[in-house]
């Protein structure tokens, strides 16, 4: 049942005394066009895409870098956990921020993200797994699991930058 001023009666006055079937339907493609434009828009700003970008790989670095100076100095071990944590929330990231078209300025990004993009889904999805694995091993606070998971990590990383990041 519809009841006046309902969003559903509004439609359906809108567009006559179509079923219920075919206005969902017509609710459902507008859905999808409004959705897909969205994406265009997105992806319609390449040189933002593109900060953003290393934005979020300048985040990874400093991340690294705290947890190398806990492994290495000693220092601030509280606080492990934490940059785990964030690694592997950006690690979760790093799939979705080289959209096709962000290749613009300066960037270490090599065109072989976009050329080979199931290489590099993998290469990313094994950053993915050590971050998350990294995460979970300082949680345990064993200092051999993580010792093992951050040398994982640092291999994720590398195999990425060999082959999809310009030598610096």
């Amino acid at each position: 049942m519809t009841y006046p001023f309902s969003p559903e009666w509004k439609l359906i006055h809108f567009f006559g005394a179509m079923s219920r079937v075919t206005t969902m339907k017509v609710i459902r493609l507008m859905t999808s066009l409004l959705l897909g434009s969205a994406v265009l828009i997105a992806s319609a700003n390449p040189e933002g895409e593109a900060r953003y970008r290393q934005g979020v790989m300048t985040s990874v670095g400093g991340h690294m870098t705290a947890i190398s100076m806990i492994m290495r100095q000693g220092i601030h071990r509280d606080s492990l956990k934490f940059h785990a944590d964030a690694l592997a929330a950006l690690a979760k990231k790093s799939q979705s921020i080289y959209p096709e078209g962000s290749n613009v300025g300066r960037s270490e990004a090599l065109p072989a993200i976009w050329e080979k993009p199931d290489a590099f889904r993998k290469a990313t999805q094994r950053f993915i797994d050590a971050s998350e694995a990294f995460a979970e091993a300082a949680d345990s606070g064993d200092q051999g699991a993580v010792g093992q998971a951050l040398r994982g990590l640092g291999g994720s990383c590398k195999g990425c930058h060999d082959d999809f990041r310009a030598k610096s």
